[in-house]
């Protein structure tokens, strides 16, 4: 399956909420190396959620400069 990331752009929310339910599942697991694998992947979502608040952050400051520089005014 692939997905257009022009519409669909996970914001930080999405990714916790994903990190949070693997952990959830890997305390579910018997086997340790599963365990593990699951923690990893749930590190890397927590990690994903730090990039997307950083991405949030910035467009947001790049839109209030537009804004007082007056470019975002139509011409």
């Amino acid at each position: 399956m692939t997905m257009n990331t022009e519409f669909f752009r996970p914001s930080e929310r999405y990714w916790e909420l994903r990190a949070e339910e693997t952990r959830v599942l890997a305390e579910l697991m018997d086997d340790e190396l599963s365990k593990i694998t699951l923690l990893r992947v749930a590190e890397d979502y927590a990690i994903l959620a730090e990039l997307a608040a950083s991405k949030q952050s910035s467009a947001k400051q790049i839109a209030q400069a537009k804004t007082r520089l007056g470019l975002d005014r139509p011409k």
